[in-house]
């Protein structure tokens, strides 16, 4: 009851909109209860810290004046100009000064994020905006697509538009319209969804509510417990494989829970992807587009879905398919022998962009080919992890370079990509958007691939082959052009929405 009681608080007093009554009432808090003062000091931080990194307009912090007559927690009173000179003997760095009055407009919300947008599909919102991946108090008209939250406080939040709600502090939000899922792990137990006319307050759960447009509502519990609160009546527990639907003003019990009803974070990834899969197959500059989904009309022929692609299937010789990234999609599973997947990539290139998600198995290999040119020739690319975990890439006689130990990781899916460019001499290595490894180089000798192999790795002998990768890939690309860093970035966004690390 205080963390919820102390965060609506402290939101209208960084408003500056405190009441006396209310003022009195954090006064006692504050006095009284060390978790209140805990969790005030640090907010009051935090929002400190955001100000001064530049993510906010500068303004005045408010710092809570205590009345004199509490004198129970620390001893004296906690006025204004003591806990001034008590802050600043704590945080020297911090700027404080007396609660102001300040005046938001409808589309202003308070600086310090209490969401992050971690996955989703293309969304469109009205009047109020995400500032970027982050979502601040305030109230959010979502007319399509969907996102998944992570709350700062842990709880975790999956909604499908059109939606309306109101994020109100990192443990409570309203929701007018649509359908949201809510897991709320132990250190948000107790956290809040405000319907018109009830609460459903977690204890300890994973949970749907779904509002209508007339106001009607649903709650299904899908693990663990929830508490009904209903102005003039006692709280009612909604137990685990429950379901009750809420309309005029009275409670229903359901046959039982539909949990196809609401969104989870692997279903919003996996939207996210076909979207963004269409988008990078689609790219002028795309050569190959593997997706690696099962080809039922020749089971050993791996299709290349790149819009401008010519015939440049590959062949599998080895790999089997299972489950990639999601359930509902394919990926190549290569785990024994000399499995492989062989292309064909002619012609010439001043630059170029590899992609590819993978999930390594194990590192039995002192180097596994992630995609490679078959045999060594001049201005060929080698890309491939080393036993360490560190990726070993270049182009045959011109350079080489090695990221750092464990850049790519075992047992998670990760998305790795390669950007050369000839022209301005420069090769960089990402893993998850981010850069691991980069080389200048000058050569005046041209980029080329010709017959290459996802997998096992041959250095052109007969029956020669090594370099085994062992692991998973779903997807693999190759484009005619240099990718920038946000492009990467947007790629390994795109996909990264799994529901969990594997």
């Amino acid at each position: 009851m205080i963390n919820r009681e102390i965060r609506e608080l402290l939101d209208v007093l960084l408003d500056g909109k405190l009441t006396d009554q209310q003022i009195e009432r954090l006064d006692y808090l504050l006095a009284t209860n060390a978790d209140a003062r805990q969790y005030y000091m640090e907010e009051i931080v935090l929002v400190n810290d955001l100000e001064r990194g530049g993510y906010a307009a500068p303004r005045s912090i408010p710092v809570m004046t205590t009345a004199a007559s509490n004198r129970l927690a620390w001893g004296i009173a906690i006025g204004a100009s003591v806990m001034a000179l008590w802050m600043f003997a704590v945080l020297p760095h911090a700027f404080i000064s007396p609660i102001n009055n300040i005046t938001k407009s409808h589309s202003t919300v308070f600086a310090a994020p209490f969401a992050k947008i971690v996955g989703g599909t293309a969304t469109h919102f009205e009047g109020l905006q995400p500032s970027g991946m982050n979502m601040n108090a305030g109230r959010y008209q979502m007319t399509e697509g969907a996102i998944s939250l992570s709350f700062r406080s842990g709880a975790s939040l999956e909604i499908e538009g059109p939606a309306i709600f109101e994020i109100k502090n990192d443990m409570l939000i309203e929701l007018e319209l649509g359908n949201a899922r809510i897991h709320a792990p132990e250190s948000a137990k107790g956290f809040l969804v405000a319907i018109p006319g009830m609460e459903v307050r977690d204890l300890g759960t994973e949970f749907g509510v779904s509002v209508a447009s007339n106001k009607s509502a649903e709650v299904h519990v899908f693990l663990g417990a929830v508490e009904l609160l209903r102005s003039g009546n006692q709280p009612e527990v909604l137990n685990e494989g429950s379901a009750v639907s809420w309309q005029d003003m009275g409670l229903h019990q359901m046959d039982g829970i539909d949990d196809s009803k609401f969104a989870t974070r692997s279903s919003i990834g996996y939207q996210s992807w076909e979207a963004s899969s269409e988008r990078w197959r689609k790219d002028p500059a795309a050569l190959v587009y593997f997706d690696f989904e099962r080809n039922d009309s020749d089971p050993e022929k791996v299709r290349n879905i790149a819009i401008n692609s010519s015939d440049s299937d590959g062949m599998i010789s080895g790999p089997i398919h299972v489950s990639g990234r999601w359930p509902e999609k394919s990926a190549l599973l290569f785990d024994k022998g000399d499995d492989r997947v062989l292309l064909d990539i002619p012609n010439q290139f001043d630059s170029f962009t590899l992609s590819a998600w993978m999930c390594t198995t194990r590192r039995t290999e002192p180097a596994q080919a992630i995609m490679m040119t078959i045999g060594d020739e001049p201005g060929e690319h080698h890309w491939q992890i080393g036993r360490d975990g560190s990726m070993r890439s270049g182009v045959q006689l011109v350079y080489s370079v090695v990221s750092t130990e464990d850049a790519v990781k075992v047992g998670v899916w990760q998305h790795v990509a390669a950007v050369v460019d000839r022209l301005s001499g420069n090769a960089t290595y990402f893993v998850n958007g981010e850069i691991v490894a980069s080389k200048s180089f000058s050569s005046e000798v041209p980029l080329v691939f010709g017959p290459c192999v996802i997998g096992a790795w041959s250095s052109g002998k007969p029956d020669e082959w090594s370099r085994r990768f062992r692991g998973r890939m779903d997807e693999f690309a190759v484009f005619s052009r240099v990718l920038s860093i946000d492009e990467i970035l947007s790629i390994y966004q795109g996909g990264s929405g799994f529901g969990s690390d594997q």
